[in-house]
């Protein structure tokens, strides 16, 4: 499938996917709302370790992205704590509960319509009979060039017309393929919006279950390659802010050039084990919301700051979960009112691009307070951070 657009970070191939859709696309008005769109849009990214968003003015939410992409792996569908990140999830839900066309159960229970009248409310920790994440691998285990490593979200059901209901699947099927011992990933979408799904939720969760994918198989990952029928923005939500981030391409500093992300393989490991590794990522994603839950329901004390390091198996590719966890948990002590030295230099410490997306979070967050923001600043200043990425936290002021 050759790709309008391709690149080795999510940077790169944001802004040019930005940049095809303005010059390309078509106006026009769809279920009431004016959107610009071209068909048949591709991209690829090539390296899915960079895939990390951070785009001033875009004004990403990345601690909200990692905390869905865990409830996604989880396989639930209640909205009951990702309306803590994403308050307005409920205004695409039929009952107000629960989204009738979510990804996790349809992955981690298999393809059923069921689970549009269903609610999942607790995250599981073992594999199901129709996990289709375990018959992936199972699948490209027993023949590492099939071509049926297939995941399959959408059901006939969830596009009846006469199926009254706001929430119908936009991603529809996920296939997976080893080509030169490498993991490949190709999505296939219905409809993306370019700013708020496809280069928001929808291309972290499907590269980091790729990298689970991956690691249970001890390959090493290859790119992601996303199909998208109607590849499209609101022109009304998103016109000026698209346009400023073209006009101001040249200028943003460069994240990738300075962290380079690179991939993860497992040394002598055990293919034939991959359903036990596979069992160590769900249960740190399982610990991992039951903790972050906790501390969104309760009073936070600081011996419940690293709780999580004492649940987490230890496994070699561990950090997948893990910095989703940390990410997510910055947001919660955030909004609870913890922000102090000890935090933000938590922050500071060696993980790379996830710190620089929740750094640039939360200085954003405290735009209007200059005494707040002059203090982390002060933080990150006498940190060893280099200079462009202290530039790059700055830039969102």
């Amino acid at each position: 499938m050759s790709a309008n657009v391709s690149g080795w970070n999510i940077n790169q191939v944001f802004v040019d996917s930005l940049k095809y859709l303005t010059e390309h696309g078509d106006t026009l008005t769809i279920r009431g709302s004016e959107v610009k769109e071209v068909t048949n849009f591709t991209y690829e990214l090539k390296n899915i370790h960079n895939n990390i968003l951070t785009i001033p003015y875009r004004f990403n939410n990345f601690p909200a992205v990692c905390y869905e992409t865990m409830w996604v792996i989880s396989g639930m569908n209640n909205l009951s704590h990702l309306k803590y990140f994403l308050p307005n999830c409920v205004d695409y839900s039929d009952n107000g509960k629960t989204w009738a066309g979510a990804y996790g159960p349809r992955l981690r229970y298999g393809c059923s319509s069921r689970f549009r009248y269903e609610d999942v409310s607790k995250p599981i920790n073992h594999i199901n009979y129709k996990d289709q994440l375990y018959h992936v691998m199972r699948t490209l285990r027993d023949d590492p060039y099939s071509r049926q490593a297939m995941i399959i979200i959408g059901s006939s059901a969830d596009y009846e017309s006469d199926q009254e209901t706001k929430d119908r699947p936009c991603n529809i099927a996920i296939q997976y393929y080893i080509r030169n011992n490498e993991l490949n990933c190709t999505v296939f979408q219905r409809s993306g919006d370019a700013v708020w799904g496809t280069f928001n939720i929808n291309i972290f969760e499907w590269t980091t279950i790729q990298k689970i994918i991956a690691d249970c198989l001890n390959v090493a990952t290859g790119s992601l390659t996303h199909h998208i029928t109607s590849f499209h923005h609101y022109t009304d939500k998103h016109t000026a802010m698209i346009e400023k981030v073209l006009e101001t391409q040249d200028e943003i500093p460069d994240i990738y050039e300075h962290y380079r992300q690179g991939t993860d393989q497992r040394d002598n490991g055990d293919e034939s084990e991959f359903h036990k590794i596979l069992e160590y990522h769900y249960a740190n994603v399982f610990y991992s919301l039951n903790v972050l839950d906790h501390l969104i329901d309760n009073d936070v004390v600081r011996k419940q700051f690293n709780e999580i390091d004492k649940l987490f198996i230890d496994i070699d590719n561990q950090g997948y979960i893990k910095n989703l966890h940390n990410t997510a948990k910055s947001f919660i002590l955030l909004k609870k009112g913890y922000i102090h030295p000890d935090f933000i230099q938590e922050l500071l410490t060696d993980r790379g691009v996830y710190s620089i997306a929740i750094l640039e979070y939360i200085v954003r967050y405290f735009k209007d307070d200059p005494k707040q923001i002059e203090g982390i600043l002060d933080e990150i200043d006498d940190s060893k951070y280099e200079a462009e990425i202290i530039d790059y936290i700055k830039w969102s002021l």
